[in-house]
């Protein structure tokens, strides 16, 4: 295989909560990234990722006493790989006694 180079996506999401804790559930997961990663990767002419790892990000951006409102980032990285393609045989040079 012959690496293409890195890859990386990123899904980002505001989420509001209510006094319960109840959030919606449009949550971008890490899962959903992955898939995407290895879109993004055939968009570019790889034929796979290898080196994935994924990391999620939550924190609050607005507060109030009913409600919480959080931005949500999961992100995922990878490095795109194809297969090599072996280099041609070089035909045989003919001698010039020949």
């Amino acid at each position: 295989m012959t690496a293409l180079g890195p890859v990386r996506v990123r899904l980002a999401s505001v989420v509001q909560g209510d006094a319960e804790g109840h959030q919606s559930i449009n949550l971008p997961k890490a899962a959903e990234a992955v898939a995407q990663l290895r879109r993004v990767a055939q968009v570019t002419g790889a034929e796979d990722v290898i080196h994935i790892s994924s990391d999620y990000h939550r924190a609050a951006i607005a507060a109030g006493p009913l409600t919480t409102q959080w931005s949500i980032v999961v992100e995922a990285y990878g490095t795109a790989v194809t297969r090599a393609v072996p280099p041609e045989p070089k035909p045989p040079q003919q001698s010039a006694d020949a």
